[in-house]
């Protein structure tokens, strides 16, 4: 189990009344896609958003920005996407020329010397250098009082936690001076638990599962608060318990007959088998679960996402804020878990003692027509959070991008 915070105020508040988002999650579990719907909520509430992906250059295409319709980003200034919302790549060579500049003061020298492949090289070369470019650079951008909002996409988990524990590297090294000064202020700010949340992302399997709880105990340890896990692609379970169980006995006595759909029926019970575990640790997170999306575009993917997002988010708090408690009749799945017993109209479904407004519902939290225990996404014993809108943050206004 991990070692989580105590509820707080803090933490039951929606995530929009910080300002920095940190969204990570081992590489492929589609934490670009919930950093795009996470911009797009805070658009469509009328809030002034900045979107940033850390990378290594701005060479390359950008997947967070090509989702917002500008994949080929090039420059270092934050670039406009639409109205009230920018985008911008954070890389380390941006970082060492906004520092020096700072220090020389003479911008002209300072991009002439950066042309120098030479000495590119070596500040890429240079330990912990690189790092300290890209903080330099995003301590720059939370100066600015342009953007309500910075969403960061950042590296996959073992990138994202050298990078979140390099400020007290530095500091020790350097605590004074300019560098030293700027990363002081990124470092309290990136503490700071009411002005920075970090969203997790996971899939129904195993190792990512495994890791994005060993990345949230990590981040905990450097005094990054993690504001919510999101279980992201969970595949539909179209099948009773009864059912997946009678299937599991046909399967295990004839193990040498093919089964049309047998492969994708054991993906499924590792998806499930995968869903439980994380259900069974995520103890005080808020915690939201998108399904697998049927859509092909990425945008509509995106859209997509977000739906779910603010769906899962109004119904979800952190066990132990309220009523409803960790594991007790709405607790996690199981007999009585996040989608009941009896689906839709059972024990612990949408209807049932855990569904509709009562001790641990919300008026569906156990979601859509589930005819199993595990059937479609639930409560998870969650309280509804319906002071701020959930965990997500509801929409107070119109606009954001199409």
């Amino acid at each position: 189990m991990v070692c989580c915070t105590s509820v707080s105020t803090a933490i039951s508040e929606a995530i929009w009344d910080r300002r920095l988002v940190l969204v990570t999650g081992k590489g492929g579990v589609g934490k670009t896609t919930v950093a795009a719907a996470l911009a797009r909520s805070a658009l469509g509430a009328g809030r002034r958003v900045l979107v940033a992906e850390v990378t290594p250059d701005v060479d390359t295409r950008s997947p967070l920005l090509s989702l917002f319709g500008h994949p080929e980003v090039h420059g270092e200034a934050p670039i406009a996407l639409g109205p009230n919302a920018w985008g911008v790549r954070i890389t380390p060579s941006t970082g060492h020329k906004l520092f020096l500049r700072a220090a020389l003061k003479v911008r002209m020298v300072v991009d002439a010397a950066m042309k120098s492949a030479a000495l590119r090289r070596f500040l890429m070369a240079a330990p912990a250098f690189p790092e300290i470019g890209m903080l330099y650079q995003l301590t720059t951008l939370l100066e600015s009082s342009q953007f309500e909002h910075i969403i960061v996409d950042l590296p996959a988990t073992g990138h994202a936690l050298g990078l979140a524990s390099l400020p007290r590297t530095v500091l020790r090294v350097l605590p004074t001076g300019l560098i030293g000064s700027a990363i002081r202020a990124g470092l309290e700010t990136m503490t700071d638990q009411q002005k920075t949340a970090a969203i997790l992302v996971t899939l129904p399997e195993d190792m990512p599962v495994t890791e994005s709880f060993e990345l949230a105990q990590g981040l905990q340890k450097l005094g990054i608060h993690v504001h919510a896990l999101v279980l992201n692609r969970v595949p539909e379970n179209p099948f009773r318990d009864d059912e997946r169980h009678a299937l599991n006995l046909h399967i295990k006595r004839r193990p040498s007959e093919p089964l049309l759909g047998g492969r994708e029926f054991r993906r499924l019970e590792r998806a499930l088998a995968a869903r439980r575990a994380f259900y069974a640790d995520a103890g005080r997170f808020y915690t939201a679960e998108v399904p697998m999306q049927a859509a092909r575009d990425a945008r509509d993917i995106v859209g997509g996402v977000e739906r779910a997002l603010s769906v899962a988010s109004a119904v979800t708090s952190p066990a132990g804020a309220g009523s409803g408690g960790a594991a007790g009749s709405g607790g996690a799945p199981g007999s009585g878990g996040a989608p009941g017993s009896g689906g839709a109209a059972g024990s612990g479904g949408a209807a049932g003692s855990g569904g509709a407004p009562g001790s641990g519902g919300a008026g569906g939290a156990g979601a859509p027509g589930a005819r199993g225990s595990e059937r479609s996404p639930g409560s998870s014993g969650r309280v509804a959070d319906t002071r701020r809108g959930g965990w997500f943050g509801g929409r107070r206004g119109s606009g954001g991008l199409s």
